[in-house]
Parts: structure tokens; sequence; C-alpha cells
């Protein structure tokens, strides 16, 4: 049958049976690959925005502490006992502490504010600080408590 075909068809023939093997190959073949390699990619990164994500919120459990929650006396008494060697006045009113100390020294106000942060969680929502002389300065701080 192929011997009565001209060479010009016999050409026609053999290119369009390789196009059609090629198609074959690549419908069987590669695109089932090429898809599951692009669904394989998707999940890894997936994988990739949740690990991520993991390792940002294990940051941030780990550099938040945990306070136990205060009382108004327990958090006065802890305010005083932290600022002991500064003579000062302390009130509560309304869940708010406030201290109000004159010619006190700066780092000594500053070093017992980080250290009633870190240790406890008071934390001070309103500052007024007035310098006296150099490094001394009179405050009115208001702390805040968990």
């Amino acid at each position: 049958m192929l011997d009565k075909l001209t060479p010009k068809h016999k050409n026609f023939i053999i290119i369009a049976t390789i196009l059609v093997l090629i198609i074959i190959f690549y419908v069987a073949v590669a695109q089932p690959i090429f898809s599951k390699n692009h669904n394989l990619q998707n999940k890894i990164n997936n994988e990739l925005k949740l690990s991520t994500y993991l390792q940002k919120s294990s940051y941030k459990l780990s550099s938040n502490q945990i306070f136990s929650k205060l009382k108004g006396v327990a958090a006065k008494n802890i305010i005083n006992s932290n600022f002991r060697n500064i003579k000062s006045s302390i009130i509560i009113k309304n869940k708010k502490i406030t201290l109000i100390a004159k010619s006190q020294n700066f780092n000594k106000i500053i070093r017992n504010i980080n250290n009633l942060k870190n240790k406890y969680g008071i934390v001070v929502v309103k500052a007024n600080i007035t310098k006296v002389i150099s490094g001394l300065v009179d405050v009115d701080l208001t702390f805040k408590h968990p």
C-alpha cells in the first residue's frame, strides 16, 4: 500500500506518525508528570508557609513571658519594694498605680521601670519626667499591672 504513494506522501505520513507519537507520549507520560510536579510544588510552598508561620509564632511565644495576675495591693507592694531606695509616694486609683518622686537619680528610675516590666509585667502607661539638675529628675509615673 505504501508502495503506491509518492515520496512526498510517504514523508507526510512519516511526519504525521511522529507527531501523533509525540502527542501520545505527552498525554500519556509527560503531562501526568508535570501535573504531579505542580501539585508537589504547591504542597512544598504550603509547607514552607506553615513552617515560617510556626517559627514566627514560636518566637513570639518564647519572647512573651506570661505574668500572673496581680491585685492592686500586691502590685503596689511590688512597686514599693522595687522603688524602696527612692523616697516616693504611691497612689492606687482605678486599677492604675501612680508613683510620685522628687529629685531622684534618672538611671535608677529607668532601671527600676525595666525591672518591673521584665519580672512582673508591670508597665508604665503614663510618664511625666522633669529634669531638676543633671542626673536628677522629678517623676510622676502611672503603672498598669497584669
